[in-house]
């Protein structure tokens, strides 16, 4: 193989080092999403509770509809 070929096979290895992530990578971001649900659902239920203490219907309509947007994405 000469220098230009060599060259040009070394830079797609980069492009294609840089395109796929890792397994680290891809755990890491399955773990962050994982806490960001997490932490969201809470957040969302107890907002609901409180617009529930509030008798606030207008408050807990459009929350209960938040959360159940958000576990209706984590399901797909």
């Amino acid at each position: 193989m000469n220098y230009h070929g060599r060259r040009a096979n070394e830079y797609y290895k980069e492009k294609q080092s840089i395109v796929r992530p890792t397994r680290f990578e891809e755990e890491a971001s399955a773990f962050l999403n994982h806490i960001s649900y997490s932490f969201n659902k809470k957040h969302l239920l107890s907002l609901i509770d409180q617009s529930l203490d509030r008798k606030d219907k207008n408050s807990f309509i459009q929350l209960t509809t938040e959360y159940n947007n958000l576990v209706q994405l984590q399901q797909k």
